[in-house]
């Protein structure tokens, strides 16, 4: 779109576009490129129209730039341009699995007795976050509606090594290959009933449980997404695939408060996960995660949120397991193996907590 494309030549038959490309490589964005816009006077005019964008709030919004006007009105012959992600691309060529393997100088955590940087978000760390201690509750509203869900959360535990999450990773895809092994999502029980939980929250239609679209992933390419900055999102998204259950993970330094599990009402504030600068409102009835300040996750499992992510300098995390059980011993048994899976794999033993 020409909103987000100020350089870029407008399209020759669509009028709100531009004549702008990104190359995808195994999910990931490698390059961006388009032709340059070279007429003078609209790039004036779109100069001005991201100056007035930026005025009003917009950070990313490009400035009024009057040599490069004039440069153009000096004559700029039709020119195309290409920008590609070494990074990435280093990503690639090497096989690794996070940004931080292939940068010279990756964000580094602070050394002994230097306090870490607060995020913007937390105005003051709460006492529980900092114990470890985060309190976990169930709305009524939610247990009534929703008898056999219940909600385990593992941790607080610390950020694991990544030697240990690449074996980890390995071994568990090789189970769900063996598992899935002639199946269709059809074929999977608990993909049907989270079908009929969306359908209960009146969740748009092409909206599925996190457990379905990683299923269908796998399914399709033999893999999980994961985070470019850390592997433990790509770790549980295979221990939610091989168990079939719903999975999510929140970095502590960005919670505040307690975590609960309610039912949303309309037009409560959300910022999706990877689109920081956008605001979405949930929906009447949906069920969401949520803390003493924002909206965690919308339709229980489908979409976490931008704020509370894992990333690539995270200390200590949180992960959360949706449960279907008939009770809450139920729930712990069917736990139990994914606590043994982390405490073999990653070494790492979180408190269980089952709600």
């Amino acid at each position: 779109p020409k909103d987000i494309s100020p350089l870029a030549q407008g399209h020759r038959e669509h009028p709100l576009l531009t004549e702008r490309h990104e190359t995808f490589i195994a999910g990931w964005e490698f390059c961006n490129g388009f032709s340059e816009l070279s007429d003078p006077a609209e790039q004036r005019a779109r100069f001005e129209a991201q100056d007035a964008q930026r005025k009003a709030g917009d950070e990313e919004a490009q400035h009024l730039d009057e040599d490069f006007i004039h440069a153009l009105e000096l004559g700029l012959p039709a020119t195309g341009g290409l920008g590609i992600g070494i990074d990435r691309l280093a990503m690639l060529l090497t096989g690794s699995e996070t940004i931080r393997e292939v940068i010279a100088f990756p964000t580094m955590r602070p050394l002994a007795g230097q306090p870490a940087a607060k995020p913007a978000i937390v105005k003051s760390a709460p006492a529980a976050v900092t114990a470890g201690k985060i309190e976990l509750l169930i709305l009524p509203e939610v247990r009534t509606k929703f008898p056999q869900q219940f909600s385990i959360m593992f941790g607080s535990m610390a950020q694991p090594d990544n030697m240990k999450l690449k074996s980890g990773i390995k071994t568990l895809k090789e189970k769900i290959k063996a598992q899935l092994d002639g199946k269709t999502l059809d074929d999977l029980p608990a993909i049907q009933h989270w079908r009929k939980i969306f359908v209960q929250m009146n969740a748009p239609q092409g909206n599925v449980a996190s457990v379905e679209y990683l299923t269908r992933r796998f399914l399709e390419t033999g893999d999980v997404p994961g985070a470019p900055d850390n592997l433990m999102v790509k770790f549980y998204n295979c221990l939610s695939v091989l168990y079939q259950v719903p999975m999510g993970s929140y970095d502590t330094r960005f919670i505040n408060g307690g975590i609960q599990l309610r039912i949303a009402k309309a037009g409560e504030a959300f910022t999706p996960l990877g689109r920081p600068k956008e605001t979405e409102s949930t929906q009447d009835g949906e069920v969401i995660w949520v803390d003493e300040e924002k909206t965690l996750c919308r339709f229980w499992n489908k979409q976490d949120s931008h704020l509370s992510r894992l990333r690539g300098d995270t200390e200590n995390l949180l992960l959360f397991v949706d449960a279907t059980a008939n009770s809450e011993a139920e729930a712990e048994s069917f736990a139990a193996p994914m606590l043994a899976d982390m405490q073999s794999l990653l070494g790492a033993s979180p408190v269980m907590t089952v709600k």
